[in-house]
């Protein structure tokens, strides 16, 4: 995609990544502005932030810590053009060789996501009373970490 790109986040970020939140979960409504900006000032000052732009504006973002994806997210008119993949792939890259997630069971599109991207589901969690989570795990194969 011309114009994209991937950068650490910066705290000014907060504020996109907290529309992006709320914007891709519509059940979390209660949730309110500012508490959505207090969790992605949280994500940014404890884990690692990745965001994609487009144009310079963010687009995306992924969040991950301890081995666990916590926020993957990209603007819904943005889908569909590498940033998730471009996001993931930076992640993987730099984690231990495992990462874990939760997505919603209902959610087939996130799923089918990962899965291309190497992710086996492994069970439903309870994370949710409203809503069922499946839990998903890549694991570094042998030969993607090597430089053959």
């Amino acid at each position: 995609m011309r114009g994209a790109g991937i950068r650490q986040a910066r705290p000014s970020d907060a504020p996109a990544l907290a529309r992006l939140y709320l914007s891709e979960r519509p059940g979390l409504d209660w949730l309110g502005p500012e508490t959505a900006l207090a969790l992605a000032e949280t994500l940014i000052d404890r884990h690692m932030v990745r965001v994609a732009t487009v144009e310079r504006a963010v687009a995306g973002y992924i969040g991950w810590g301890d081995g666990v994806v916590r926020h993957l997210f990209i603007d819904p008119a943005l889908r569909g053009q590498g940033l998730g993949t471009r996001l993931l792939v930076e992640a993987k890259a730099v984690s231990d060789g495992r990462l874990l997630l939760h997505v919603p069971a209902s959610n087939h599109r996130a799923r089918a996501f990962y899965r291309r991207h190497g992710f086996r589901e492994e069970g439903s969690v309870a994370e949710d009373e409203q809503e069922a989570f499946i839990r998903l795990c890549w694991v570094r194969e042998e030969q993607e970490g090597s430089k053959s």
